[in-house]
């Protein structure tokens, strides 16, 4: 069974600007790492830390997608209604 998050864990979470910059983008738009480095002008190692916090509090999902090339990437959505 999941580990349940206090809200003060969640808290502390969204209270990262980084964390922040990351769910605003994505709520609008789901984004790859690379597409969130660029946007929030962040380092692909602060995406993915943040990333991962977010995932840990299930505030985001990611989905796997295949690139014409064959190669794989994950794109990043929120996991959450912002309306």
């Amino acid at each position: 069974m999941p580990e349940e998050r206090s809200i003060e864990q969640v808290l502390d979470t969204i209270g990262d600007e980084n964390a922040r910059e990351i769910l605003a983008a994505i709520s609008i738009e789901p984004r790859s790492a690379k597409e969130l480095a660029e946007e929030c002008d962040l380092s692909l190692p602060t995406v993915y830390r943040r990333i991962e916090i977010l995932e840990e509090n299930e505030l985001v999902k990611d989905r796997t997608l295949v690139a014409d090339d064959g190669n794989h990437y994950k794109i990043y959505e929120s996991n959450f209604d912002s309306t």
